[in-house]
């Protein structure tokens, strides 16, 4: 399906060689995942880091519990290490059956979108970009929109949108990273501040071992850093 996005700043290496773990036994020790925001940016208010109109959802379907969420922090740029990061977003239960994606760059060019069928009413949505689309330039910015198609169609449309940025792997990532488990790379990645990366690992953890109480703690102790705990025990919809 769909999704990618950076800059860097010059204390982002520092961070990564005062906060990372060094090896898998240190990784280990580090509990549940959380996520360290590298930088004190912030976005302008009018950007927003999950802006949502005023309609949450389209006007024939039930009040929920949970509104249309982008599962991003709040007011920040999301950084990656990915070609091609993963994007969630929280639907609410809605008669709609397809939802619209796009994606766009700093000069708010659109460069991919694309209407994503939803067979389930209520759910975690998982958007990944496909091998056609260009891997995301580093140091650049970019912004995603997903909105739902609403039947009968109204003009308001419920939608959420987040920004972020691919940066470089860092020099000290640690020799034997790739023998770690997921969950000491989630850590990792959270503690470098690397929203996207950290939540694609321990989503794609958590689905496959819903039953593990490492996994379901570590992907509800993340989502509840950013303000998100209350979505952490709703289902991913099939992709």
């Amino acid at each position: 399906m769909l999704s990618r996005y950076i800059p860097i700043w010059t204390v982002f290496t520092l961070g990564l060689l005062l906060t990372a773990p060094q090896n898998s036994a240190h990784a280990q020790s580090v509990g549940p995942v959380a996520f360290q925001p590298p930088t004190g940016e912030r976005l302008p208010d009018s950007a927003g880091g999950a802006t949502r109109p005023a309609s949450q959802k389209c006007r024939q379907d039930p009040n929920s519990e949970h509104s249309l969420s982008a599962l991003i922090p709040p007011g920040q740029v999301g950084l990656t290490t990915a070609e091609a990061p993963v994007v969630f977003v929280y639907l609410p239960p809605t008669d709609a059956t397809s939802v619209y994606f796009s994606l766009k760059d700093a000069q708010n060019q659109e460069l991919y979108s694309e209407i994503i069928p939803i067979e389930d009413s209520a759910g975690i949505l998982q958007v990944e970009l496909p091998s056609t689309v260009a891997p995301l330039e580093l140091e650049q910015t970019y912004h995603w929109d997903l909105g739902i198609l609403c039947n009968p169609a109204q003009t308001d449309l419920p939608w959420v949108s987040g920004v972020l940025r691919r940066v470089s792997p860092s020099s000290e990532v640690p020799a034997d990273f790739a023998q770690w488990s997921a969950l000491e790379q989630a850590a990792w990645y959270g503690n470098a501040g690397l929203w996207y990366d950290t939540l694609n690992l321990l989503a794609q953890e958590y689905r496959q071992a819903p039953e593990n109480p490492e996994a379901l703690e570590s992907w509800t102790n993340l989502l509840t850093t950013v303000g998100l705990g209350d979505l952490a025990g709703e289902a991913f919809l099939a992709f």
